[in-house]
């Protein structure tokens, strides 16, 4: 009886182990296959990609006189990334990039010295409705450093070398007239026009720029969405700005004459005005959204499988909870740096307008006292009662000088038909109201007409006519120019034209 129930209970320990060895094998089967399914694949290192972007992509320059306008364009292109970790990568490709800029000017005036091929003159301009429209295609090289974070966002900070393929401008305008101011004061030509002179409509123009090569700062962020194990769709912004001046030197007037009426409006990148650069710096700057369909590339060599004990549920699951902790760290690291970008990109801005506007202010401050200084200036002259060149502000006296000139032009109008009709336009500075000064340029020119008629040029071939502080021949912005200012004009008419004399 001993015997039988010893046997029984070997036979009972015997299948209660062989029941727990199974058991375990399941289990550990369970938990090694639950294991390998959730082992993440493992990533390209190598990525290329097709890009396309379009936003603001503007020629950045501020125009002396007038105003520019944003441009706008775009890029594509093909780059390559290289992976040498989870989160770190350094990219770079090719890109092709479309910059624009425009420019309007109205009204421009300006005045050069020149020469007829005989006699030295001063030529004078104003421009009426001027643009000018330039674009640029770039050749952008990218160098970016690459950090990933979240297993789907991607930021990226670096630089680009921009080198010019093309570069061109289309300029118009509406209107531009034209004269010459020859020595003595009193001589202004209108006309003719075959040498440069009078009222020209329409005109336009187009040519190569040649800019130089652009260095860029640049910087991308963005979101991979995943379509397959090799291919992604990547949408994100991205701001490329321009660090250095890539204006071509400025060697020309603005208005460039080539005879026989031709004339030409050069661009503003490329123009002078008073003999300084119309533009100072010239920056390309881009900024926008981009999008890319990241193609991975797998691996040459094979992957080195590691044999680990198979881990049991616990281990399963520590892993699990290790690996959203360090996400969800990387995560909270990437959203405070982005906030102390934030404030810190805030402190720049504030620090900026703080200075253009104390610099804004000096500015203004410095105008007003030059203003004031010059006013005191021209104040203090017309107190005095010596006569200048031409007039005093609001003399209306010939001197001896310019009673020997009208000697010589009563000469010439002596010998013209008796049916040829004399103008006699009397001009002011800008000194006092219109009504003052429409009143001096009217005793100006009644002076020349009673000078004339005691040479002998009959009363009713003459007209006379004020034009105040309204045409003048150069910018009343110093005593020297209100001097040429102050003027009378002669001028005969007959046979269907007018002649300046």
């Amino acid at each position: 009886m001993k015997n039988t129930n010893t046997t029984a209970a070997a036979v009972i320990i015997l299948c209660t182990a062989t029941t727990v060895t199974v058991a375990t094998t399941a289990v550990r089967a369970q938990v090694s296959q639950t294991s390998q399914q959730l082992q993440p694949s493992q990533p390209s290192r190598h990525e290329l990609s097709l890009v396309i972007g379009d936003g603001i992509s503007t020629l950045n320059y501020t125009p002396a006189a007038g105003k520019a306008n944003l441009g706008f364009g775009g890029f594509a292109g093909l780059g390559y990334t290289f992976l040498f970790s989870e989160h770190w990568g350094i990219g770079t490709g090719v890109e092709a990039a479309l910059f624009n800029g425009k420019c309007s000017l109205d009204p421009l005036s300006d005045h050069y010295p020149s020469n007829d091929g005989i006699r030295d003159f001063e030529y004078h301009y104003t421009l009426t409705s001027y643009r000018d429209r330039q674009q640029a295609i770039l050749l952008n090289i990218p160098l970016m450093l690459h950090f990933r974070f979240g297993g789907k966002y991607d930021a990226a900070l670096g630089g680009k070398v921009g080198i010019p393929l093309s570069a061109t401008f289309s300029t118009g305008a509406d209107k531009l007239d034209a004269s010459g101011l020859y020595p003595p004061p009193i001589l202004t030509l209108h006309e003719p026009t075959f040498m440069g002179f009078g009222e020209f409509n329409g005109l336009g123009h187009r040519g190569d720029l040649s800019l130089k090569t652009a260095f860029f700062a640049s910087a991308e962020l963005g979101r991979k969405w995943l379509l397959s194990d090799k291919l992604s769709l990547s949408t994100g912004l991205y701001v490329d700005y321009g660090l250095n001046n890539v204006r071509p030197p400025s060697t020309a007037p603005l208005i460039d004459y080539h005879g026989n009426d031709d004339y030409r409006p050069n661009s503003v990148l490329t123009s002078t005005t008073v003999g300084k650069p119309l533009v100072g710096k010239l920056n390309p700057i881009a900024a926008g959204i981009k999008l890319g369909l990241i193609f991975g590339i797998p691996s040459h060599k094979a992957a080195e499988v590691t044999l680990e004990p198979e881990p049991d549920t616990f281990e399963v699951e520590d892993w699990l909870w290790r690996k959203e902790m360090e996400e969800q760290r990387f995560a909270d690291e990437a959203r405070h740096k982005a906030e102390k970008q934030r404030r810190r990109a805030k402190e720049i801005r504030r620090a900026e307008e703080k200075r253009a506007e104390e610099e804004r202010l000096a500015e203004e401050r410095k105008t007003e006292e030059t203003r004031r200084a010059e006013q005191k200036h021209a104040e203090e002259e017309r107190t005095e009662e010596k006569l200048i060149d031409g007039y005093r502000s609001d003399s209306t006296t010939l001197s001896a000088q310019q009673k020997a000139i009208l000697d010589e032009r009563a000469v010439v109008l002596l010998q013209l038909p008796l049916d040829v009709q004399i103008i006699l336009e009397g001009h002011a500075c800008d000194f006092g109201t219109h009504d003052v000064n429409v009143s001096v340029g009217q005793r100006r020119a009644d002076v020349v007409k009673n000078y004339l008629v005691k040479k002998g040029i009959a009363a009713n071939r003459m007209t006379t006519v004020s034009k105040a502080e309204t045409v003048p021949l150069v910018p009343n912005t110093n005593e020297a120019n209100r001097k040429k200012n102050r003027r009378v004009v002669v001028r005969n008419v007959g046979a269907g034209f007018a002649r300046p004399m």
